[in-house]
């Protein structure tokens, strides 16, 4: 079985969640690899989850070489049409797509077909505004690592994830730390918002 790295612009998009990726291993495993895995520049460009369950279930992968010269546009029209991603989730893919080429992702290098793209670039093909993609920017910066996974996962929202990004390093620990990200969060964030209310004269 030949296995190929996944490509980086497959990667800004969220992996599919753990019950959707037990079920399609198991029609995988009934069914054989139903549509193809598409490569490009020796990886894999779309299909990564059928991609890894092939190889855990033992089906032997088919994969289809994509020859068009856009393959970015060609990754978000097959992800857009496909999954249900909300707006706080593309506005996070839209913001990986912004920091490939600034110097902040160093796993892809530009070529002829990989063109640097802008924040309102990535704004329009991800259907968000530009204001979107500056927060989600801004919580992939600042915010702790797991909440960043929680809004790509869609878990939590861009909004709640932005508000954890202003607290104390404490208490974005403390919401890191939980096995209930959007719990933690939401109570948190209702925390910071009674702590900061203005104490009113009697």
């Amino acid at each position: 079985m030949e296995l190929y790295p996944i490509h980086p612009l497959a990667d800004c998009f969220p992996r599919m969640p753990g019950p959707e990726f037990v079920l399609l291993k198991k029609d995988i495993r009934e069914n054989g690899l139903i549509e193809p895995i598409w490569v490009y520049d020796g990886k894999v460009l779309d299909g990564r989850h059928r991609h890894f369950a092939c190889q855990e279930v033992g089906v032997e992968p088919r994969y289809r070489q994509y020859e068009g010269t856009n393959p970015l546009g060609f990754v978000i029209s097959l992800n857009l049409n496909r999954r249900h991603l909300s707006e706080s989730q593309r506005a996070m893919v839209a913001a990986s797509l912004e920091n490939m080429q600034s110097g902040r992702r160093t796993d892809l290098q530009p070529d002829a077909n990989l063109h640097e793209v802008s924040r309102a670039q990535a704004a329009e093909l991800l259907q968000v505004s530009a204001r979107s993609v500056a927060t989600a920017a801004k919580v992939e910066r600042t915010a702790p690592a797991e909440v960043v996974e929680a809004v790509k996962a869609g878990n939590i929202s861009l909004n709640m994830a932005a508000q954890v990004a202003e607290m104390s390093d404490e208490e974005q620990e403390e919401v890191a730390k939980s096995d209930n990200i959007k719990e933690a969060a939401a109570k948190a964030v209702k925390k910071h918002r009674q702590q900061s209310k203005p104490k009113t004269g009697e």
